[in-house]
């Protein structure tokens, strides 16, 4: 007796697994947020006052999860350290906060009114290290800025990582070109903090010996580089 013939049954396609967006900012829901956000900005350069757009690009890698609470003691230092000088020289100084891993996170805040900021509480670390994305992401947001060509209008970018790059994709080929564009200004400054060993890669990327700071990685070496940090912001106003 034969045995009876199996119903062919039609798999289903696997389905694909939902592609991650490097960054949630790219929207058009986010560039609106960050557009109103920038207003008070725009205002204050119209009316002629010295504006300072400073932005803090943290790395969040995994690699930093041993240093993360000495990462937000630091930056809340420098807050502190800022608030102080721009209040002193009575100049308008507007702070976005980027932080990246495998990808680029949406801004924690945008060109925000230093006076509005709070202190830092919490640093989640994981995945590797989209340094140039990261950096080139925060230049692009600036660059969008409608008084971003205003003479009386200046731009300090603070790259804080702890390790080379190593997962860019969007900005990695162009990162020289937009720094060098950047600088040409003469308006804009760009520090990159940086385990001693990683100078080599960033120097490649044409970011000047000058503009380039070594710290050890540990809680010691941040708590030291967080010292540098506030003498060379003093600088900066």
């Amino acid at each position: 007796e034969k045995a009876a013939a199996k119903k062919a049954v039609a798999k289903k396609p696997a389905a694909k697994p939902a592609s991650k967006r490097a960054r949630g900012a790219d929207s058009a829901e986010a560039k609106k947020q960050r557009e109103t956000q920038a207003a008070k900005a725009t205002a204050a350069a119209e009316s002629g006052a010295l504006v300072n757009h400073v932005a803090f690009v943290v790395d969040r890698s995994g690699s930093m999860s041993g240093i993360r609470t000495k990462v937000i003691s630091v930056f809340n230092a420098q807050m502190a350290a800022m608030k102080q000088n721009s209040e002193a020289l009575g100049q308008e100084t507007f702070v976005s906060f980027y932080t990246f891993h495998s990808v680029v996170d949406a801004p924690r805040f945008f060109a925000k009114p230093i006076k509005e900021i709070s202190d830092l509480t919490a640093l989640s670390c994981t995945g590797l290290t989209a340094l140039f994305d990261a950096t080139g992401q925060a230049i692009v947001d600036h660059e969008q800025l409608p008084s971003a060509g205003r003479d009386n209008v200046s731009f300090l970018i603070i790259v804080l990582t702890d390790g080379h790059e190593n997962h860019s994709r969007k900005y990695k080929a162009k990162i020289k070109d937009m720094i060098q564009r950047a600088q040409a200004t003469g308006r804009w400054t760009f520090a990159f903090l940086t385990p001693k060993g990683g100078e080599a890669t960033l120097k490649r990327f044409g970011i000047p010996s000058g503009n380039i700071q070594t710290w050890q990685t540990s809680s010691k070496g941040l708590q030291t580089m967080g010292q540098d940090m506030q003498r060379g912001l003093q600088t900066f106003y």
